[in-house]
């Protein structure tokens, strides 16, 4: 009999062969040894196997980690980074570098506006971005979560996500990409 799991053929039910007196004994208990081991061996392929796709749908369907960070701080009259936010860009570069366990492979920022306006989560990964070799995916508009759940749920690259986001919006984005009780995030600069 023919078995599919490990593309080998083994007798399901011996056959007593009449030849020789006392052939078909020796053949029968042997045989029946023969085919057990067969049998167990088709048995360790299929637990192989098994453990072989199951490693594979874990490696496929294993989601990254998403950190969401607010973008740096702004000057008081105007928009972009003050010093402290150019700062915090240049830190982020040395907090997620290549070398850090965060493994990021992803980095979004809402999409800044033809104005310049929302452009501070943009400029704050940018630099980190450059130095991932990366470019920072933009194709979310600040109001909209879904979309970024969306981003975030058929991301299939290798590493993690970072999202920079304003800080009025990242509570939506957290509840959106799931969480129950997303945080609220302060309102400083």
């Amino acid at each position: 009999m023919w078995c599919a799991h490990c593309d080998s053929w083994y007798i399901d039910n011996p056959i007593k062969l009449v030849v020789f007196p006392g052939f078909s004994e020796f053949w029968i208990r042997h045989h029946n040894a023969l085919s057990n081991i067969i049998r167990v061996i088709c048995k360790i392929n299929m637990i192989l196997y098994a453990f072989l796709l199951l490693g594979l749908l874990t490696l496929t369907s294993a989601h990254p980690t998403v950190y969401l960070i607010r973008h740096g701080e702004k000057p008081a009259d105007s928009s972009g980074l003050n010093p402290q936010g150019v700062q915090r860009s240049q830190c982020l570069v040395n907090v997620f570098s290549a070398k850090s366990h965060y493994k990021i492979g992803h980095i979004m920022a809402q999409a800044p506006k033809k104005s310049g306006k929302q452009q501070r989560p943009y400029d704050t990964v940018q630099p980190l971005a450059e130095s991932l070799n990366m470019t920072v995916d933009t194709s979310c508009q600040r109001d909209d979560s879904a979309c970024v759940a969306n981003v975030v749920g058929n991301y299939r690259g290798p590493g993690n996500i970072l999202i920079c986001w304003e800080h009025k919006e990242l509570t939506n984005v957290a509840a959106a990409l799931g969480d129950s009780r997303a945080p609220t995030y302060p309102d400083t600069s």
